[in-house]
């Protein structure tokens, strides 16, 4: 096994900076504050447990993958929380939800349950053309998930994007509502080509998974917003132009990093990611500081 080099590797201390963290985040998160209540109304408590114990991976202060800390929480530490979950649970309340909401739980756990066995019996057991009739049926159910979020992001460009824009600029509400079905197809029509050469690319070469490749675009899109919607909050000179520049910023240092192979760490969407929301940060200070000067 190669040697970690990572600035802490006594997984005792690796704990309890995680504990601090937490801790840390729960209680800012409870805090009558006027700042912490708008940030937290902004960014989620939750994903900041996720997000911030993740940069400690980024800089190279913990290994993950020569910790045994997972080993430990997840055999441990989650049976323990999940037993101190249920006992937490009101059953009263639950019960006057009526039968409905209930059945619709239940129903849920069954699927969350019998999932992996199912998947794990149709891998191994099942003729080949049986499983192929069952992973199309897969691929119809991503297929339609993917068809709604391509058509909820042509709505976002028209409605908040080049409507917001069109508003500013005084164009006719009558004439505006006529154009933004005009433009969400226009978007459709530009993004078929984006997605066909990124599938191509996908196919022809696949460098990583599918989830990895989801998960850089969503890396990327945190990245460019976090830093327009902190200033928005918290200060006064966020103007379009600095917000603008932010979250381009942002995307060329992130996706600049990542497929420009810089640094050992640049497949791992979470460091592209982290510089990218560092420098899309320094350059809404800057902006803000510089326009705060004239």
């Amino acid at each position: 096994m190669e040697e970690s080099h990572a600035l802490i590797t006594n997984d005792a201390v690796v704990l309890g900076i995680l504990m601090l963290i937490l801790a840390v985040i729960f209680k800012t998160s409870n805090s009558s504050h006027p700042t912490l209540k708008k940030f937290y109304g902004v960014v989620p408590m939750l994903l900041l447990c996720y997000f911030v114990p993740s940069l400690l991976t980024t800089f190279g202060i913990v290994d993950g993958e020569h910790s045994k800390l997972y080993f430990v929480a997840s055999r441990y530490l989650l049976p323990a929380c999940l037993v101190l979950l249920t006992l937490s649970v009101d059953l009263r309340e639950i019960a006057r939800l009526g039968k409905k909401p209930i059945i619709m739980f239940l129903v849920g756990t069954v699927g969350v349950v019998l999932g992996g066995p199912l998947a794990i019996l149709i891998t191994s057991a099942f003729a080949p053309g049986l499983r192929a009739f069952i992973m199309l049926g897969v691929l119809a159910a991503g297929f339609s998930t993917l068809e709604g979020v391509i058509l909820a992001l042509s709505t976002i460009f028209g409605n908040d994007f080049y409507g917001t824009l069109a508003r500013a600029r005084g164009v006719d509400p009558e004439q505006l509502k006529h154009r933004l079905l005009s433009v969400g197809r226009i978007f459709l029509v530009a993004l078929a080509p984006i997605t066909l050469v990124l599938s191509w690319r996908q196919i022809v070469s696949p460098s990583l998974s599918v989830a990895i490749f989801t998960q850089n675009g969503v890396y990327g899109l945190f990245a460019a917003t976090f830093a327009p919607v902190l200033f928005g909050i918290f200060s006064k000179r966020a103007t379009a132009g600095l917000v603008l520049t932010a979250a381009i910023t942002a995307l060329v240092v992130h996706f600049g990093m990542y497929y420009g192979h810089i640094t050992m760490y640049h497949n791992n969407p979470a460091v592209p990611a982290t510089f990218a929301l560092v420098i899309s940060t320094t350059v809404m200070a800057i902006g803000s500081m510089m326009s705060k000067a004239r």
